[in-house]
């Protein structure tokens, strides 16, 4: 399980444009998508840390307004996950 990145409308930093939304991913040891689920709440994710124990992954996700006077989110997440 790894973050692979995050996608922006604009390949040019400085043009990139407003952040549409974030999905947490699951790809498998052969690099197959196994899971991708968009988040309810349209915010860019910039770090995840992610723990599986007893069948549950428990996710901490961090998010980046880009904006000074917007403060950063810490989102928790919790779903049943079995290892393949």
């Amino acid at each position: 399980m790894r973050q692979r990145g995050i996608s922006g409308n604009k390949t040019d930093e400085s043009m990139r444009g407003p952040c549409r939304g974030s999905a947490i991913g699951i790809v498998g040891a052969d690099d197959r998508l196994r899971l991708l689920m968009p988040l309810s709440k349209p915010c860019k994710t910039e770090g995840i840390a992610a723990i599986v124990e007893h069948g549950r992954l428990d996710l901490l996700l961090v998010t980046d307004a880009d904006d000074r006077e917007s403060p950063a989110l810490l989102l928790g997440a919790s779903l049943p996950y079995q290892q393949p």
